[in-house]
């Protein structure tokens, strides 16, 4: 174990997977979209108005680095259009649906092993994530078989909060029972990742930065991390 580091937190989206695009699973997670709001008209105007309405919650989060649950995201932002009770109730459903447009979610393959090295090692485990699902982590992590390392998994979607906002990491460090002067973060993005470590005053910071991951974000305007890798396994040299 590094001295001093007794627990390592991990994002979620990006660092111990990632997305690519499944065409297909597009098509069909449009399709039943369309059936689900109900939608008439074509299927791409019904993504185009998605993805505006998307980005302007996007916007309002990221602002206020709240999350609002599933319910009220579809209902408020998402599809205000019709009866808001019906829409809340399948707000689990539509996001899911949503996510599903948008590139099928893999494990980066060396995700086991490093994870349960690390739990060999004698490091407590835990996932802060900023996602707008609640089941879509807990649901990856099973599927991946790494569900048992990790005790703690935050989620903005649960907790109301999102990073960089450093409340997010007190709730993950609570739950786990650990200082933040003796915790890790790993993640891929700097503006959240990175700025909220260092805020919640996590003693070590590291940035997954390899070419599976698409970060439109110049690194230059955050602070840097403590340690920058192309692969989870490089975490074994500095754990």
């Amino acid at each position: 174990m590094r001295a001093g580091v007794a627990a390592v937190f991990f994002d979620m989206g990006g660092t111990l997977r990632y997305r690519i695009a499944d065409p297909d699973a597009r098509r069909q997670a449009l399709s039943e979209l369309r059936r689900a709001l109900p939608y008439d008209g074509d299927p791409e105007e019904l993504h185009r108005i998605l993805e505006e309405r998307s980005k302007a919650y996007k916007a309002w989060s990221q602002e206020t680095l709240r999350e609002a649950p599933e319910e009220e995201l579809w209902s408020r932002w998402m599809w205000p259009d019709g009866d808001s009770d019906r829409i809340a109730r399948m707000g689990v459903e539509l996001e899911h649906l949503w996510r599903a447009t948008q590139g099928r979610r893999i494990a980066r393959p060396d995700t086991p092993h490093v994870i349960d090295a690390l739990d060999r090692r004698g490091y407590r485990l835990g996932v802060i994530s900023n996602t707008t699902s609640r089941e879509a982590v807990p649901q990856a992590l099973v599927e991946y078989g790494v569900d048992r390392y990790f005790p703690v998994v935050i989620l903005s979607s649960t907790s109301g909060h999102r990073k960089p906002g450093t409340r997010i990491f007190e709730i993950a460090t609570g739950a786990l029972g650990v200082d933040p002067a003796r915790s890790a973060y790993v993640g891929d993005r700097p503006s959240r990742d990175v700025v909220g470590a260092k805020r919640a005053g996590f003693a070590v910071s590291v940035l997954i930065d390899d070419d599976r991951v698409e970060v439109n974000e110049p690194k230059d305007e955050f602070p840097a991390p403590d340690h920058t890798i192309q692969s989870l396994s490089e975490l074994l040299d500095i754990l």
